[in-house]
């Protein structure tokens, strides 16, 4: 659960999205697609990512995965080989359910 030192959920979300650069972040669109990667979580439409500013993306992100949009986020990012900005989320996790196996 995140300290009053911990950025919020949606900072540490933003931040993540702003460490990759517009291709990146063509890639990362990509990859919220594949099913295979996603595993138990859906995956969102194209045309719910498309022309989509980053603050944009984190609200249908939050919107889709709720309190697991950092684990997802987390895993594309490990998928993507960015995996120091995926470091940087572990602080933020959180999960109601206790669950490992996400």
């Amino acid at each position: 659960m995140a300290t009053s030192e911990s950025p919020s959920v949606i900072d540490a979300l933003m931040n993540a999205l702003y460490d990759l650069i517009d291709e990146d972040l063509t890639d990362f669109k990509l990859h919220l697609r594949d099913r295979t990667l996603l595993g138990r979580f859906e995956v969102i439409k194209r045309s719910k990512l498309e022309k989509k500013s980053r603050a944009e993306m984190v609200e249908v992100m939050m919107d889709n995965y709720g309190v697991y949009t950092i684990h997802v986020m987390e895993r594309v990012l490990r998928a993507m080989n960015k995996n120091s900005t995926a470091d940087e989320l572990c602080g933020c996790a959180y999960d109601p359910e206790g669950r490992t196996d996400l």
